[in-house]
């Protein structure tokens, strides 16, 4: 602590810095939560005071427990607790010593470190199918230092130490709470746009800002209107809106306020309850043809668009095999009559394909005859 403040005060960093002690990390999650991210001469005092009144009033094991209730250790857990229900579906007390290490090593970087991910990173993530979530095992060297310290202090075998080096995804076993609110996406979305701007403004890091929106005190107006998000979701939730297929039909939707632009209502999925869902309404996908019907074909009646059979507008449908009565005329289009057979359309091609291998190409290399 007085190295970090000499820099600073000599003019060698603009920022102050320094390692922390677990009592000054509590105070700090405690008491300065609002400036936690600055890194300040002023914040580092504070932080100082504050941990030698602790250091007065609690023992080192009602520190170390205040500390682990209160330290943040990845995929939106603040708490040892949160985290071992989360990633384990286990109270504290429950943990198997494979499981205890797993979340021991989380701490010096909980977000890049998180024993699970929405998103696969490659060579690291191992795809769930049973939780459509990924398993994280960046923590692994980490993971296994805890245990091979703990074997040579004496708290535990080599054979325990052996039985407990296993891959994360072998010992997962994620829970999400399935009471979230009617606003999950529209809330995480807020979440997330927060702590990305909270970054770019001060400088902080993912991890730093996403700690300020959960522990900053922070009063997070939004735009949601509650009758619309409520409209949606439940005509999300009614399968008589989507066509039945062997798999669930998805859908995302966003609702926003003509003359704003506001975000007024959003859904990002269906039949998924929990925290931190996989969001379709912000994650851009190539809707292929099924886009047609609003970019292209109801433009262009419209607009009345003229194609090869008249105005789209003023075009009539037509059953297969009709018959005009008046001309005698068939209103099945010439490729599916029946003397304009597959195996005619075949011979067709095969005719013009006898004909590309007579043309003269000349390929990389020159030579005629050879295809490019």
């Amino acid at each position: 602590m007085i190295g970090a403040v000499i820099n600073m005060l000599l003019g060698r960093t603009d920022r102050i810095s320094g390692t922390s002690t677990i009592t000054q990390q509590l105070a700090r999650n405690v008491y300065l939560a609002d400036v936690k991210s600055q890194r300040t001469l002023r914040r580092k005092v504070s932080e100082m005071l504050y941990a030698w009144k602790i250091e007065r009033t609690l023992s080192k094991d009602e520190i170390l427990e205040a500390y682990l209730n209160t330290i943040y250790l990845g995929y939106g857990n603040y708490g040892i607790s949160a985290a071992a229900r989360t990633y384990f579906d286990k109270d504290v007390r429950d943990l198997t010593l494979a499981e205890s290490a797993a979340l021991a090593a989380l701490p010096q970087a909980p977000d890049s470190l998180a024993l699970l991910k929405d998103d696969r990173e490659e060579g690291k993530t191992v795809y769930l199918e049973d939780y459509d979530v990924y398993a994280n095992d960046a923590s692994k060297e980490r993971r296994n230092l805890v245990i091979d310290l703990m074997q040579e202090q004496g708290y535990i075998s080599a054979d325990e130490a052996a039985s407990a080096r296993v891959d994360i995804k072998d010992i997962l076993r994620p829970h999400f709470e399935e009471n979230a609110s009617e606003y999950t996406y529209f809330s995480d979305y807020v979440v997330s746009e927060v702590a990305k701007d909270l970054a770019e403004e001060y400088k902080l890091t993912e991890e730093e800002a996403q700690r300020v929106v959960y522990t900053g005190g922070l009063q997070i107006k939004t735009t949601v209107d509650p009758e619309v998000q409520k409209i949606i979701n439940e005509e999300f939730a009614d399968d008589y809106n989507f066509p039945w297929s062997a798999e669930e039909p998805e859908a995302a939707m966003v609702v926003t306020e003509v003359e704003t632009g506001n975000v007024v209502a959003m859904v990002g999925g269906r039949k998924k309850s929990g925290r931190r869902l996989f969001n379709r309404a912000v994650s851009p996908r190539q809707p292929g043809s099924s886009i047609k019907p609003l970019s292209v074909y109801a433009a262009a009646l419209q607009k009345s668009v003229r194609g090869r059979r008249g105005l789209a507008s003023e075009l009539q449908p037509q059953v297969l095999g009709q018959t005009d009565l008046q001309n005698g005329t068939s209103a099945v289009p010439q490729h599916l009559r029946r003397e304009d057979t597959a195996s005619d359309r075949r011979g067709l091609l095969n005719g013009h394909a006898e004909k590309i291998r007579h043309h003269d190409c000349r390929g990389r290399s020159g030579r005629a005859g050879e295809r490019p």
